[in-house]
């Protein structure tokens, strides 16, 4: 370590203090002081199937951009298939000081088509994220505007399609068939 040597005392001629330093311009020392803080947050999502049960090969994609500058988790895409949950998340991502003051806005698109469901009408929506100081904890506060109770949903819709043919047997007993003879179905 290193030493500095500071004397203060009353000096009578100016009446004020009288301060002598040890150290020369070249001895400075120097005090840092570092400020580190960091948190993180999730984008939760939400798919929905209505009309059916998930089916072995069902399969659609996830993909998570961000606006400018925004912090992105390690995993950007993932696949919602019948082996998985209907709820998942992206992330962690990781916020520090460097995003005190940041607004990110994150785009969650979702592709993939299967057999008779229609993906839902909006195929790309946002969550926000506010990266702000807290002065009471000394560190972050990360408003996000999603969370596990409220997630971003998709909703894709299951309708049946296809046809089929019924066939009918009239069987007339008691008599034979005569000409007029008529039983609409």
């Amino acid at each position: 370590g290193r030493t500095a040597m500071v004397t203060v005392g009353y000096d009578t001629e100016t009446k004020g203090l009288a301060i002598t330093n040890t150290t020369s311009e070249a001895d400075r020392i120097t005090f840092t002081n570092t400020y580190a803080t960091e948190d993180e947050t999730y984008i939760y999502v939400k798919k929905n199937l209505v009309g059916r049960s998930w089916q072995e090969g069902d399969d659609w994609t996830f993909t998570l951009t961000g606006s400018e500058g925004a912090p992105m988790p390690e995993n950007v895409v993932i696949h919602a298939t019948s082996l998985n949950t209907s709820e998942f998340r992206f992330g962690p991502i990781a916020y520090d000081q460097d995003d005190i003051g940041g607004n990110y806005t994150y785009t969650i698109t979702e592709s993939g088509t299967v057999k008779g469901v229609t993906n839902d009408g909006t195929l790309a929506k946002t969550a926000t994220v506010t990266v702000a100081y807290d002065a009471d904890t000394k560190g972050l506060a990360i408003t996000n505007t999603t969370s596990e109770a409220n997630r971003v949903v998709f909703t894709n819709t299951y309708e049946a399609e296809g046809e089929t043919y019924i066939y009918v047997k009239k069987n007339l007993g008691g008599r034979s068939w005569q000409e007029g003879d008529d039983w609409p179905f």
